[in-house]
C-alpha cells in the first residue's frame, strides 16, 4: 500500500481535477472569474491543510500498536528512508479517503458549486505538494525557489524534523512559529544586509 510511484498521483488526480472543473464550469454554471477565485481559495486552503496534516497527523506518534503501525506506513517509513523513490508521495487510497471526507464536510456548510470549484484548487495544491515533495528529494532544481524548497524540506529531514512542515510553501511555518530560530536569524541578517546596502 505504501509503495507508490510518483506519476500515479497525476494518473489519479488530474482526471479528478478536470472532472471537477468541468462540473463547476458546465453543469453548475459558474462564471470564469468566480471559478478562478474559488480555485485560488482552494489552493490557499490546501497550503494550510498540508501544514496541519504534516505537523499534527504525520508527526504525531500514536500510542496504540495499530496506530503506530498505520503512522509508520503513512509517514514514518518516509523519515526512516527519505530517499526511497516509492515512498515519497501520499498513497492514493489515503488521499481519496481524506479528500472525500473533506468534500463531504465542506458540502454541509458551503454551496456544492463552491465546494466543487474550490476543490479544483485544493486538489491542484495537493498535486503540487506531492510533486514538489518528490522533486525536493530527487530533482535538481535550477530556479531560486526550487533550490529554496529543496533546502527547506531536506532541513526538515536532517536538521529540524519537529519544524519546517511546509513542503510546497513555508508560509504557515512562519505564521505558526515552526521555523527554527537559526533559520529566522539567518534570514534577518540577510535582510539587514540588503537594507543596509539600499
Amino acid at each position: 500500500m505504501s509503495h507508490i510511484p510518483w506519476w500515479l498521483i497525476l494518473v489519479v488526480w488530474v482526471p479528478i481535477t478536470a472532472g471537477l472543473a468541468w462540473l463547476a464550469l458546465g453543469p453548475y454554471g459558474m462564471g470564469g472569474l468566480a471559478f478562478a477565485l474559488h480555485v485560488v481559495a482552494g489552493v490557499f486552503v490546501w497550503t494550510l491543510t498540508e501544514y496541519v496534516l504534516h505537523r499534527f497527523a504525520f508527526h504525531h506518534i500514536p500510542t496504540s500498536g495499530w496506530g503506530r503501525k498505520f503512522h509508520f506506513i503513512m509517514h514514518g517509513v518516509h523519515h526512516l528512508d527519505p530517499w526511497d523513490r516509492t515512498r515519497l508521495v501520499f498513497p492514493p487510497v489515503g488521499g481519496i479517503l481524506i479528500m472525500g471526507a473533506l468534500f463531504g464536510l465542506w458540502s454541509l456548510v458551503l454551496p456544492v458549486a463552491s465546494v466543487v470549484a474550490g476543490f479544483v484548487g485544493f486538489v491542484l495544491g495537493y498535486i503540487t505538494y506531492d510533486m514538489t515533495h518528490y522533486y525536493t528529494h530527487h530533482g535538481r532544481p535550477k530556479s531560486r525557489w526550487g533550490k529554496f524548497l529543496k533546502t527547506w524540506h531536506l532541513a526538515h529531514h536532517h536538521k529540524a524534523w519537529e519544524a519546517m512542515y511546509g513542503v510546497s510553501s513555508p508560509l504557515w511555518d512562519y505564521v505558526f512559529g515552526s521555523v527554527p530560530d537559526e533559520v529566522r536569524q539567518r534570514r534577518q541578517k540577510a535582510k539587514a544586509k540588503v537594507d543596509a546596502s539600499a
